[in-house]
């Protein structure tokens, strides 16, 4: 399954680096075997917008409408990839992957997995995103993240069935949302 690493888009520009965790994070996978692609939405959003910021860059998080958020062109990065995991270092950014996973699930591009993970995520609000937007995201990696993203990763390449891996929060139809709160990880 092709597999990439996106940061998220936000149009807030509250890093002044490049997201330096999908660039370990990718590292770690090619060296496990998994071969991706990163991409930094955040700058592709910007140039797609000709340098300049929409106008939904200075509007409070509340008003922000997924529906109307500027990421169509965005859906031609992603497209192509049947795995696609955001990184996302705050709130501002959850909007635009909610947006941009749902934009693919109804392009009926080759999307099967929507990962998130990142700074941002705890085991709260892990749960809470997964409840939320169950149907566009599928899991959400808690901590550092390389071990749990590769495992998870590993598993739905192999289609095993996912259950129990250290840090990641998805929905069963079954039982609900679950998460694995055992951060101990034997192998890593």
């Amino acid at each position: 399954m092709k597999t990439i690493l996106a940061y998220a888009p936000s149009e807030q520009q509250f890093l002044p680096v490049p997201p330096l965790g999908i660039a370990v994070l990718s590292q770690y996978l090619n060296e496990k075997g998994i071969e991706n692609n990163t991409v930094d939405l955040e700058l592709e959003l910007w140039l797609s917008l000709g340098n300049k910021s929409s106008i939904y860059a200075s509007k409070p998080l509340e008003e922000l409408d997924i529906n109307e958020l500027p990421v169509d062109r965005l859906i031609n990065c992603l497209k192509d990839y049947e795995i696609v995991s955001f990184s996302l270092m705050g709130k501002r950014q959850i909007p635009y992957i909610v947006s941009i996973a749902k934009k693919l699930r109804e392009a009926n591009t080759k999307l099967k997995y929507v990962i998130v993970g990142g700074a941002f995520f705890n085991k709260d609000n892990a749960i809470d995103i997964i409840t939320k937007w169950r149907g566009i995201i599928d899991f959400a990696v808690v901590g550092e993240g390389w071990y749990p993203l590769y495992e998870l990763i590993t598993k739905l390449k192999g289609k095993e069935q996912i259950f129990n891996i250290p840090g990641v929060a998805y929905w069963n139809e079954e039982e609900g949302t679950q998460y694995c709160n055992n951060v101990q990880w034997d192998g890593a």
